[in-house]
């Protein structure tokens, strides 16, 4: 009977703490199976930030309206997406919860499915005598993208860069953040409102337009 005691207060003490336990093991995002159950993103918008960028020194900053040297411009696009799972997720059980409150991946990274169809690059300004307003500006634009919220690139690196059209070529997923830059300076207009179409296989399309940028 004293064996059967001790067996019963075991149990109801184990019983009492385990809700307890399991809300602070499981609080996390992980632990509720939202980084197993949404490893791919869907993109909805994508939005830009123009920076300055001192690619010696590496700093950068928002761009404030002050002329700039082309060399120093950065677009840094990024996409607004949503998360989802390709099939539905297993349940979590307890043991599974206990091992993935350590490490977690992001959510989205396994990327997205989505194709990038095709990235245009308008201005309102001449930018050159080959390249009037309303020219596609893909000849001079560069890309380094970003297929995950894991592969978060600096902005300062050199490496990687490839023109538009040897970008498109390569039949790239959509990216989850990319950085555009100039290969040449403009010769006519100094001062730019680029607009950029991002349109994916798909079918949908995203438009995007920088603030005015003054070049040097």
């Amino acid at each position: 009977m004293k064996h059967l005691s001790l067996k019963f207060i075991t149990f109801f003490l184990v019983v009492s703490f385990l809700p307890s336990f399991l809300t602070q093991c499981c609080g996390s995002g992980c632990c509720r199976g939202e980084y197993i159950s949404k490893p791919f993103f869907n993109t909805i918008g994508a939005t830009s930030v123009s920076y300055r960028a001192d690619t010696v020194r590496k700093t950068q900053e928002v761009y404030n309206q002050q002329p700039i040297y082309y060399r120093n411009y950065f677009c840094w696009l990024r996409a607004e997406v949503e998360y989802y799972a390709m099939q539905k997720a297993l349940p979590t059980n307890f043991g599974q919860s206990l091992m993935a409150c350590d490490v977690s991946p992001p959510l989205g990274y396994e990327g997205s499915e989505e194709k990038t169809a095709s990235i245009q690059i308008f201005s309102n300004a001449d930018y050159d005598n080959a390249l009037p307003a309303g020219s596609d500006l893909a000849s001079i634009f560069q890309i380094r993208a970003n297929n995950t919220q894991s592969s978060y690139l600096a902005w300062y690196e050199s490496g990687g860069y490839k023109t538009l059209p040897a970008f498109l070529a390569t039949n790239p997923p959509a990216f989850y953040d990319a950085y555009l830059r100039l290969s040449e300076a403009p010769t006519l207009a100094k001062k730019h409102i680029f607009r950029i179409e991002y349109k994916l296989t798909n079918g949908e399309q995203y438009s995007i337009q920088t603030p005015e940028i003054t070049f040097q």
